[in-house]
């Protein structure tokens, strides 16, 4: 799959890409919504990952201005957020995400969403306080944590 991800945070960013391509999938990365939108408008992706906050455009924001477009038949987006309860939030449900994946995820619950099969992804306090740490730390080496991971 083409995969689109979107993210301010460049941690944040190589972590689930890292993820994403040892599922087999081609991803391309934006750090703002403004340039997601410039991406979308002219490559078809399978699926997007969207950072529910950005600092120039929320993930609604860019969601919004995505479903206005020609090429959006394919492609199913996902809220990507360390907000655990989002999926209960109205603004969330209004906008029509396909999904959402929390921070932190884990690697089942990835692939079980990009296969679309039912079920939410399971949020684990434990492993939330582990990759917030890890996403903390000055000088971190994502690379290294995320291969230990998978």
């Amino acid at each position: 799959m083409e995969i689109l991800l979107a993210d301010d945070d460049a941690a944040c960013r190589q972590f689930l890409s890292l993820a994403l391509e040892h599922l087999g999938h081609a991803v391309s990365v934006a750090s703002s919504g403004r340039e997601v939108l410039e991406m979308l408008g002219s490559v078809q992706f399978d699926a997007v990952f969207l950072d529910w906050e950005m600092p120039d455009l929320t993930g609604v924001d860019v969601l919004t201005h995505f479903r206005e477009l020609p090429t959006r038949s394919r492609t199913a987006v996902y809220a990507y957020s360390a907000h655990q309860n989002l999926p209960q939030r109205p603004e969330y449900q209004q906008a029509g995400f396909d999904g959402y994946l929390p921070k932190p995820f884990r690697l089942e619950d990835l692939r079980r969403i990009l296969a679309g099969f039912p079920g939410g992804p399971v949020i684990d306090s434990d492993s939330f306080q582990n990759y917030s740490q890890l996403l903390s730390g000055a000088g971190r080496d994502v690379e290294a944590s995320v291969r230990r991971i998978l």
